[in-house]
C-alpha cells in the first residue's frame, strides 16, 4: 500500500521558516495517508501546504523536484510575490508557462 510521502506541520507547533518539513520531528510529522502510487503526496496536504501561511512552506512547495503542474499553476497565482515568482520560474523551466 503506496503512502503520502508529506510532512504536515503540528496544530500549534510554532514551526517557523527555517525548521522545514521534516526539519524539526516535533513540528513535523509524517502524513502516511494511502495514496494510490509510490512519491504521491495526498490531496489533504496538497491543499494544506498550498494554503499555508508561511511563504516559506510554499517557495518550498514550489521548488520541489517534480512538482505537479496543477501545484505550480496554483502557486504561480499567490499573492506573495516571491511564491508566484518560483512558481512560475517551475513552470517556465519546464516549457509549461510561467515566466
Amino acid at each position: 500500500m503506496a503512502r503520502c510521502v508529506s510532512w504536515v506541520p503540528l496544530e500549534g507547533s510554532g514551526h517557523g521558516s527555517d525548521d522545514g518539513p521534516g526539519g524539526v520531528l516535533r513540528r513535523w510529522v509524517p502524513c502516511r495517508n494511502k495514496v494510490s502510487a509510490r512519491g504521491q503526496r495526498c490531496s489533504r496536504c496538497v491543499r494544506e501546504l498550498l494554503a499555508h501561511p508561511d511563504a516559506q512552506v510554499r517557495m518550498w512547495l514550489a521548488a520541489e523536484p517534480g512538482q505537479d503542474v496543477g501545484v505550480l499553476e496554483v502557486l504561480a497565482g499567490d499573492l506573495n510575490p516571491q511564491v508566484a515568482g518560483a512558481a512560475r520560474r517551475a513552470l517556465s523551466a519546464r516549457g509549461t508557462g510561467g515566466a
